[in-house]
């Protein structure tokens, strides 16, 4: 226990992680959340009129840094993104950080000299 508690203090202190998170955050905020489109036809089903409203994440995240309408859906918009990025890039620095810890570990293992890794030997009496 001692040991997760101090790999995920290692990871979330790591200016990498954080900077990686704030990367994917930002690459991330580009993926439309919605797409509208509204039709006007006349009387005949022609088409008059039509348009398409697309919302982005990075609206809600605008919307929520200035408290602006819709709070609620903008926050909840921002949080579950935030959140799903957070966990993802978590789990990724986690796994490798465990990853570089035995890597080391085995090569330190391999760096014993030879006469550690033998047997002592018996004497016969």
């Amino acid at each position: 226990m001692n040991k997760l508690l101090k790999n995920t203090r290692n990871v979330l202190f790591s200016w990498r992680f954080l900077l990686n998170l704030a990367i994917i955050l930002v690459a991330t905020s580009w993926i439309s959340l919605m797409s509208q489109t509204v039709t006007v036809r006349d009387g005949d089903g022609n088409i008059v009129q039509e348009a398409t409203r697309t919302a982005r994440l990075y609206e809600s995240w605008w919307a929520v840094a200035r408290r602006g309408p819709a709070m609620k859906s903008h926050g909840r918009a921002v949080s579950l993104h935030l959140g799903v990025c957070f966990i993802i890039t978590f789990a990724v620095w986690y796994v490798a950080l465990n990853g570089k810890k035995r890597a080391a570990s085995v090569g330190r293992r391999e760096d014993a000299p030879e006469s550690s890794r033998e047997e002592t030997p018996h004497a016969d009496a």
